[in-house]
């Protein structure tokens, strides 16, 4: 997707509608734990590509281990799939992440340095607080509410995807092995306020692929639910599934684009 007179693509993170469910709260503290009914889209639906920038692109879920993963790590089929909504989410395992993998083009590959950007199009953080009236500014709704206010991300080069053999082969990576600004987990929330645009990747020439790791953020979780405490919409028999849950949906509203750095 370009954008007017600039080398811009964009390639739209798309994670459609994902389902948390809240179980239980406990001395005004809401205990998180799974998820249930998923929304699937189409891969086309993840990236829009640009011809001068945009080679290919593949999504790879996650892939859990037989005795668990070690904390601060994640792992993927090596098999890509078409499923580009993230996985049910649970406070206790992992197995909702996806991962994505850009292929640069010839030209994208051989530029100096590309800086690369999030960008949300949501209005509120879904956890912010008035400083008047200390409400909430948007409360929780049954469905609608941005995707931005719940995840985060982290990008990595090529040469820190490590591919494990074996009966089955899956590709490992390390939190701590993050190219992204300021080596941590990246979101749209700065002091408990949303952020529109901000750099994941400065001065980017290291490989001619990009590695996207996106997950659920659990403490932004945590303070939306706390900031909406007594919201009914999460209570409502309405959203009650049969097991006993409620549901409450968020819509993508986010997306990555690469810039080329002027010289």
């Amino acid at each position: 997707m370009k954008q007017n007179n600039s080398n811009i693509f964009k390639f739209l993170v798309a994670a459609s509608i994902i389902l948390v469910n809240v179980l239980t709260s406990t001395f005004a503290t809401f205990a998180w734990f799974s998820s249930s009914t998923q929304v699937e889209n189409t891969a086309s639906n993840l990236v829009a590509t640009h011809d001068s920038y945009i080679q290919s692109y593949e999504v790879f879920p996650y892939y859990t281990l037989p005795g668990g993963n070690a904390n601060g790590t994640y792992t993927f089929s090596t098999t890509a799939t078409t499923t580009t909504n993230l996985g049910k989410f649970s406070l206790i395992n992992s197995g909702y992440q996806i991962m994505v993998k850009v292929e640069l083009t010839d030209y994208a590959a051989s530029l100096t340095s590309l800086n690369l950007y999030s960008h949300t199009s949501a209005s509120f953080f879904l956890g912010e607080l008035d400083s008047t009236t200390n409400q909430v500014k948007q409360l929780l709704a049954a469905s609608g509410n941005s995707l931005s206010s719940i995840v985060c991300f982290y990008a990595f080069t090529s040469d820190k995807i490590t591919t494990i053999s074996g009966a089955t082969p899956y590709y490992s990576v390390n939190v701590s092995d993050t190219c992204n600004v300021g080596g941590k987990a990246k979101n749209f929330v700065s002091g408990s306020k949303l952020v529109t645009t901000d750099p994941v990747i400065a001065n980017y020439n290291s490989s001619r692929y990009i590695y996207f790791v996106i997950d659920y953020d659990k403490e932004l979780i945590n303070s939306i639910y706390a900031a909406n405490i007594g919201n009914p919409v999460i209570s409502d028999a309405s959203n009650i599934d049969v097991d006993g849950n409620s549901y409450i949906s968020y819509d993508s509203d986010f997306y990555f684009y690469v810039k080329k750095v002027d010289a």
